[in-house]
């Protein structure tokens, strides 16, 4: 994202394992650079964009390794 924004993004460890990535957009991109941002953010399990009073940002989340379902055992018997 910093390669095709300009500007260094925000990662933050979420619950599981997995991270959150937020960059500002301070410009609008040019068409081949809004592309490729939409090619990143598609490889993500979640994405999207926030609009506040002074700036846009997109964020992508990538969820963290899976974790095997843990089943209660049988006691006694």
């Amino acid at each position: 994202m910093r390669e095709l924004l300009g500007r260094q993004p925000l990662v933050e460890e979420l619950r599981g394992g997995g991270f959150r990535i937020t960059t500002r957009v301070v410009e609008q991109p040019d068409a081949e650079v809004a592309e490729a941002v939409f090619r990143a953010l598609r490889g993500a399990d979640r994405f999207g964009h926030t609009r506040g009073d002074r700036w846009e940002s997109l964020w992508a989340e990538v969820d963290g390794p899976e974790v095997e379902p843990r089943f209660p055992t049988a006691v006694g018997g």
